[in-house]
């Protein structure tokens, strides 16, 4: 940096000059030189302020952007949460729903094998109040038959 250097040049100015005999410390130095290297500080450190101005506001348009990033990344982040709890809730209702349906269902094939034990019973009885019926029908023909043979 230019800046930088025409400072370690009036180091180097002040480091050679000659001091002034009970001056208290002063010293002598060649103005002009002093002097021309002043003027291109000021030349110059207005460029190099530039500079640093310009490079804090990319910094903060980095800082802004990568805050604006992670902002959208912590909101996706909460709405992917969120998707995941109702997918959750999706999946607790529908079993919740699969085993009301499944208890449905075995609640009718109770009733129906119930229905359908007590039809054949129904049957069942007919069918022995039909034979006992026919057999005292074949009790009749067989003692009517014994009768006729005396």
């Amino acid at each position: 940096m230019i800046v930088e250097n025409l400072i370690e040049e009036l180091e180097e100015i002040i480091n050679k000059s000659w001091g002034v005999p009970l001056s208290g410390g002063k010293c002598l130095v060649d103005v002009s030189e002093v002097e021309r290297i002043l003027f291109e500080l000021k030349t110059n450190l207005p460029l190099d302020i530039k500079k640093a101005k310009s490079i804090l506001e990319k910094e903060q348009q980095i800082i802004s952007g990568a805050r604006s990033a992670s902002e959208t990344i912590v909101e996706k982040a909460h709405q992917r949460a969120k998707d995941i709890i109702d997918e959750q809730e999706i999946v607790r209702l529908s079993k919740q729903k699969a085993r009301e349906i499944i208890s449905s269902a075995q609640q009718k094939e109770r009733e129906i094998k119930k229905s359908a034990y007590e039809y054949v019973e129904n049957i069942m009885i007919n069918v022995e109040d039909s034979l006992k019926k026919c057999l005292g029908n074949v009790k009749d023909i067989k003692n009517t038959i014994h009768a006729q043979q005396k």
